[in-house]
This record gives C-alpha cells, sequence and structure tokens, in this order.
C-alpha cells in the first residue's frame, strides 16, 4: 500500500529526529574539549574535514611537551605546503628513536589525526605509529596503528584513525608516540580531525 504525502512528510521529520540525536553526542564531546583553532589543513588533497592542531604540533617552538628519543631533535625544513601557516622547522627521528606528543583531548568527536611526514634513510624508511591512553582501570596502554612507508618527499599520511576499537571514554587525553623503524623520520604539523566540524 503506498503511503500518503503526509505518512511521507512524519516519516522523514524521525528520520531527521534520529538523524539529529546521532549528532549530538559528538558535539558535546568535541565541546569538552574546550575552546580549539580549527582549519582544513588537507583540503588540496580532497580532505574536506576540519582538523586541529596536537599541541606543539608545528615544532615552530621546538618540542615543549613531546618526549623524545634516540637521537629525536628539531630541525631546519619544514614540510612543502605550509600548512598551518609560514614555518622553518620540523622533527626529525633518527632509526631507533621516537617522539611521544603532549596528552590532547579525545572521545568520539576525535577519531583520526594525520600529520606530513617523510623518509630521511637511504634505502626503506618504515616509521611505527602507537596511540598511548588509560584504560577504564587507569593503566596505560598502547593501541599499535598501520605502519608507515615513508617515501624521501613530504607528503600527508592517510587518516590514521585514533580510536579503533578502543576503550576510551569521551574527554580523555590520548598521546601519539612515533617510532622510526627503518632508516629516518621527518615530521610536521601533526592534526587530530574532530568530526563534528565542518
Amino acid at each position: 500500500m503506498a503511503r500518503t504525502p503526509r505518512s511521507r512528510l512524519t516519516l522523514l521529520a524521525a528520520l531527521a529526529a534520529l538523524a539529529t540525536a546521532a549528532l549530538l553526542p559528538a558535539t558535546a564531546s568535541a565541546s569538552a574539549c574546550g575552546d580549539q583553532s580549527f582549519s582544513k589543513p588537507f583540503a588540496r588533497w580532497l580532505d574536506p574535514f576540519s582538523y586541529t592542531l596536537v599541541p606543539g604540533g608545528t615544532f615552530e617552538s621546538g618540542t615543549e611537551g613531546w618526549t623524545l628519543k634516540g637521537g629525536a631533535r628539531v630541525v631546519a625544513g619544514n614540510e612543502s605546503w605550509a600548512v598551518s601557516g609560514p614555518g622553518s622547522r620540523s622533527l626529525s627521528i633518527p632509526a631507533g628513536g621516537s617522539a611521544t606528543s603532549p596528552g590532547f583531548c579525545a572521545g568520539l568527536a576525535y577519531p583520526t589525526f594525520r600529520y606530513f611526514t617523510r623518509g630521511t634513510g637511504l634505502l626503506l624508511n618504515v616509521a611505527v605509529v602507537e596511540v598511548l591512553y588509560r584504560d577504564q582501570a587507569g593503566l596505560l596502554r598502547s593501541a599499535p596503528l598501520p605502519n608507515l612507508s615513508l617515501t624521501r618527499s613530504w607528503a600527508p599520511t592517510l587518516p590514521l584513525p585514533t580510536l579503533s576499537g578502543l576503550p576510551i571514554l569521551t574527554g580523555s587525553q590520548l598521546s601519539l608516540r612515533i617510532t622510526s623503524v627503518l632508516g629516518g623520520t621527518q615530521v610536521d604539523d601533526v592534526y587530530v580531525d574532530p568530526w563534528s566540524r565542518y
């Protein structure tokens, strides 16, 4: 039996209400993270979403809040597109070294991150990325993300999921740990994506 125009309108209104309700938790968790600046640094790579910088993610003022090991340090050289504004510095992580970001706000509304990187070794360059978080018992945990095989030229990473199956509560703090496994890694402009913002 065909629906009447009135029943179709009622169905559309109900679907719209459900969609609005589904968006509310994401918006709430984004607002719980406080005031943040948003931009669309990856638009030229067909990524239309807004991102906010991880604390100290441009490395222009050094590495305050970051934990560096194995010879990781700030060096001259910026990613090629200056998406965060004019810059002249980036982070170099030699083979066996690592860099761990300061904590940043996390939740269901912050599902992915991206940054710019390139390999600095002579042959194969591979980096491992981990998300560090505390579980519901307060214990520090790490979750590996897909390994990155790097080219010698600057390029943005693909969106990397920070919350894939992790028991992370809205408003929690995450950190990223980037480790160079083969060759060296250079990193710049580290962003996290609050997908409730457009």
